[in-house]
């Protein structure tokens, strides 16, 4: 029951992400081209004293940078005229990186994928004659219905593994034994008991799964696509601001040009790093992946809990290079922020409680 609870919230998370993407192209929505209509007018007022500004800084300021104003002018008209358009191509080049970033897989979800990798089908050990517990597939449940299997079903000599189909002689002669231990401390083979007047028999479990890989692998998994969800959500947000104070600064900062050109370039390093997170959740992808079919146990969660503090931290040379944390860490600031508030406002209403009752 806990892992299905899990599944379904990894589930839940796993479609977030696809959500949020959907608004990507928030910034060129109805509501802000919207907005940028209504304070036209205002941006005309405002380009108007900054030509005055300019002219003024020409005249009488004459350590003023002349040989840059054209070019300041030039980017302006660029801007009013073209921001929207070149945010919408550079949108549509991300949103293509992003569908080749990801793993399609329509058989099943990352969470059923986590599941059957940690599940076991005693009952083919039956094709190996019982000579082996090295399988070269651990079950033969689509990733679809893995959620669907009944993880207390029994197996015994009467256990069908194909409709109409028996187990081989050895089969059913291993499913009646067990291994005990004798008075001397001696490993032997018993037979299984029957129970109180046969009730309660002793039967083989047919699934054989590692609950705790499966947990711990289900809850990193939903951090690490709750982090994800929440940086694209915060870079789509910051997308839709940009875009309109890059309109704001095009009339504004004829002048100097500083200050726009900062703000395009933050516009381009966002779009540089949505891509860069999806490229890290592919390499997250393809690494859980490959860690899970060569390590097991302890060994496996301690490599999947680094591949997700990485994906969290971030590429340090993106950060370095752009100046944007291109990991996760706002999400952790996000969390830990929203507990500190929801702790502070839980502190606040007691001391109101206690004045009113004084």
């Amino acid at each position: 029951s806990i892992v299905k609870a899990l599944a379904w919230m990894v589930d839940g998370l796993e479609g977030v992400t696809d959500d949020v993407l959907s608004v990507a192209d928030f910034f060129k929505s109805k509501e802000i081209t919207d907005f940028l209509s209504k304070i036209q007018p205002g941006l005309w007022i405002i380009l108007a004293l900054s030509l005055c500004f300019l002219g003024y800084q020409l005249i009488f300021n004459k350590k003023f940078n002349r040989e840059h104003v054209l070019i300041n002018i030039v980017i302006a008209i660029t801007v009013i005229m073209l921001l929207g358009q070149g945010m919408k191509k550079a949108d549509d080049f991300s949103d293509a990186a992003r569908k080749v970033a990801q793993l399609k897989d329509s058989g099943g979800s990352t969470a059923d994928k986590d599941i059957k990798d940690n599940l076991t089908d005693i009952s083919l050990y039956d094709d190996k004659e019982w000579k082996s517990t090295k399988l070269k597939e651990k079950n033969k449940i689509p990733k679809k219905n893995i959620q669907y299997i009944d993880i207390t079903e029994k197996i015994d000599k009467n256990f069908e593994p194909k409709k109409g189909e028996k187990l081989s002689k050895t089969g059913k002669k291993v499913l009646e034994k067990k291994l005990a231990m004798d008075a001397e401390g001696n490993e032997g083979i018993a037979d299984l008991k029957n129970g109180w007047f046969d009730f309660f028999p002793e039967q083989y479990y047919r699934w054989q799964w590692d609950y705790w890989t499966m947990l711990i692998t289900l809850l990193v998994t939903g951090a690490t696509l709750l982090f994800i969800s929440i940086k694209l959500s915060k870079l789509i947000f910051e997308l839709a601001f940009n875009h309109i104070l890059a309109s704001i600064l095009a009339y504004a900062d004829i002048a100097s040009g500083q200050k726009l050109k900062e703000v395009l370039k933050n516009i381009g390093s966002t779009f540089f790093i949505f891509i860069m997170v999806f490229v890290s959740m592919r390499v997250y992808l393809n690494y859980t992946a490959y860690i899970s079919e060569h390590l097991n146990g302890v060994a496996f969660i301690i490599a999947l809990i680094a591949g997700s503090l990485a994906v969290i931290d971030g590429p340090v040379m993106c950060e370095r290079i752009f100046g944007i944390d291109a990991g996760l860490k706002s999400g952790w600031g996000l969390v830990a922020g929203g507990y500190a508030i929801a702790k502070s406002a839980n502190g606040a209403m007691g001391g109101i409680g206690n004045l009113i009752s004084k």
